[in-house]
């Protein structure tokens, strides 16, 4: 997240902290004590609701030719990947996941594939610094993976924390820890930009190999 907006929220955050301490304070003395710990559990919620919705849950977005995996590929799949380098885009995401900040992310990818020049074939989301996610942020990502399909766009969660995976269905591996074994799900970024990488090499020469005239 940038600096400024760093200072921003903890601004906004340093103003609410104080507004919830006098609103608690009033209805102590007019309610009594049971009102108020109501009352500040939701101000609390509202106040975090407010303020983290308005930062950014992406922190950083590549296409193919800066993100790359650890593959070594022989000069000619190179070059089909610099060729094709629009058709991946990996979203760095940060922070925790809910509905005030996934949506902004839906809507991001809604305006990347809705551009005229959109090759995109490949949307790969970097989960790994995370710090959670919520029941509204699932049913988001899960909206995010239906518009992804009706393009025909692949949709990849890599690198999720443990409890974020389990609170989005990704079942553990027997002797690895958290091994992700469907196909929307990779254990780590490299690898979803792996199979990224091989998707688009296999699209490239299957389409090489029956041009018109070609033996």
């Amino acid at each position: 997240m940038p600096a400024d907006t760093r200072l921003v929220l903890k601004a906004d955050l340093a103003r609410a902290e104080w507004l919830t301490v006098l609103a608690v304070l009033f209805v102590t003395i007019w309610f009594g004590l049971p009102a108020a710990v109501l009352t500040g559990l939701a101000l609390g919620c509202a106040t975090f609701a407010v303020i983290y919705s308005q930062g950014s849950p992406v922190r950083a977005w590549y296409r193919g030719d800066v993100a790359r995996s650890n593959v070594d590929r022989a000069d000619a799949d190179q070059a089909v990947l610099r060729a094709e380098s629009d058709a991946v885009l990996v979203l760095y995401l940060q922070g925790f996941l809910f509905f005030g900040t996934v949506s902004r992310l839906l809507q991001k990818v809604k305006d990347e594939v809705a551009r005229p020049a959109s090759r995109l074939r490949h949307l790969i989301l970097d989960c790994s610094n995370i710090d959670g996610l919520d029941g509204s942020a699932r049913a988001t990502l899960e909206r995010l993976r239906q518009v992804a399909a009706t393009r025909g766009i692949s949709l990849t969660h890599a690198a999720l924390p443990p409890a974020a995976a389990l609170r989005l269905g990704v079942v553990p591996g027997a002797a690895a820890g958290m091994v992700p074994t469907q196909p929307e799900f990779a254990p780590s970024l490299d690898l979803a930009l792996e199979r990224a990488e091989a998707a688009i090499l296999g699209r490239h020469w299957f389409r090489r190999s029956f041009r018109p005239g070609r033996r």
